[in-house]
């Protein structure tokens, strides 16, 4: 059932935002004395968890649409 897969799928932003969040921690402990290779290690994460973030967004709103458009079909056919 869609319904389903849009609560898995908003399951799966709250987790892959609290990655995000956990990320920016790393970034926000450098310093202006950070060096290049202590910049990259914390980066790296960070644009991991973004890629991932935007990823499941897309699938949420595409759950959403899907159920969505079942919801109009379903209607469609009961008030014809």
């Amino acid at each position: 059932m869609d319904r389903a897969e849009v609560a898995s799928d908003s399951g799966l932003v709250c987790k892959a935002t609290a990655e995000v969040e956990k990320a920016w921690d790393n970034v926000d402990d450098l310093t202006p004395v950070s060096t290049v290779a202590e910049t990259d290690v914390v980066s790296a994460p960070l644009k991991k968890a973004l890629a991932t973030l935007d990823q499941v967004e897309t699938e949420l709103q595409t759950a959403q649409l899907k159920e969505y458009r079942d919801l109009v079909a379903l209607y469609e056919t009961f008030v014809g």
